[in-house]
């Protein structure tokens, strides 16, 4: 965490970069760059100016704040909102202990993750307006900032699809990519295309993540080739026991085969707002503990695949 200052004005930010280990991946440096070019353009649409100033910013209450950005040396860093809390996943996992003590989940935290699906669902209503697919959707990609608010943060693999309607990834860029296949739409795995309805998929796989409190997709199953035969046979994960009708069927319809038939972000934000506003008694989410996963779960997230092509269609 660091202190930006801007005339009279003070931020908390946190600095972004490439990891240390991917310092020599190419692919690392080139989505860290587009990552920049689009939150520049997308919180300084004017581009009137190359000096940003964050009281002129767009600004939307469920996106990461972009303040900026840095070069040093051979290494750019990007200066994001400051989340207190860190993101989903790990807030999730740091969870299981209330279960542990108690054997269950208290109401209130659990109307919480109700309120970060909401504001998971808005960021997506926006970034879909804004003809935007995120690609990455996941509890690892989202911040608990400020008063926990929920908002959605790592845009690297995010594309423009107002201006990319429709585009071929060149082979070099492809060849070994790192892909989170455990949040894609069966039709991104197949022919590489990504939509907003795939966006929504990776939705429904982020309400299972905070049903599980942090449970790593398709359990027991390795992210190759065998997550993709199973889906093509027209399997998809079992809804977390006791989790509540409403938010059982969401999941699922955000997991239809046809993109067609899945809710778009603004229905989905409609139905979790109506949730939150039941006096109902039980809970939205499953209140039982989930055991921790083994490092050898958590570490097979992004797994490499050679996509051959990668189409990027008009929003829905």
């Amino acid at each position: 965490m660091a202190t930006l200052t801007c005339g009279d004005s003070a931020y908390r930010v946190a600095a972004k970069s490439v990891r240390a280990d991917q310092c020599s991946s190419p692919v690392a440096h080139r989505d860290l760059l587009q990552e920049v070019a689009l939150l520049s353009e997308f919180h300084n649409p004017s581009g009137k100016t190359a000096k940003i100033d964050p009281e002129k910013m767009w600004v939307h209450p469920n996106i990461a704040r972009f303040y900026g950005f840095v070069v040093e040396k051979d290494n750019m860093h990007l200066l994001m909102e400051y989340a207190p809390h860190g993101d989903l996943h790990n807030y999730l996992t740091s969870c299981r202990h209330l279960c542990i003590e108690s054997g269950t989940m208290a109401t209130d935290q659990d109307r919480e993750f109700v309120r970060f699906a909401l504001d998971v669902s808005q960021a997506l209503v926006e970034l879909h307006k804004q003809k935007i697919v995120h690609r990455d959707l996941a509890a690892r990609n989202v911040l608990i900032c400020e008063n926990r608010v929920a908002k959605i943060c790592d845009f690297g693999l995010s594309r423009d699809i107002y201006k990319e309607r429709e585009y071929v990834t060149p082979a070099a860029e492809t060849d070994r990519a790192r892909l989170p296949i455990r949040w894609m739409a069966l039709e991104s795995l197949q022919d590489g295309t990504f939509t907003t309805k795939t966006d929504i998929w990776s939705f429904g796989i982020l309400l299972w993540e905070i049903a599980t409190l942090g449970g790593t997709p398709y359990p027991g199953m390795s992210a190759d080739r065998e997550i993709i035969s199973w889906l093509e046979e027209g399997n998809v994960m079992e809804v977390p026991e006791d989790c509540c009708q409403e938010l059982g069927a969401l999941m699922c319809a955000c997991w239809s085969a046809s993109p067609e038939a899945r809710p778009r972000g603004q229905e989905i934000a409609n139905q979790l707002s109506s949730l939150l506003a039941l006096e109902a008694e039980g809970y939205f989410f499953t209140p039982i503990c989930y055991e921790s996963q083994t490092d050898a779960e958590t570490d097979v997230d992004d797994v490499v695949m050679e996509n051959s092509e990668e189409n990027n269609n008009e929003a829905n």
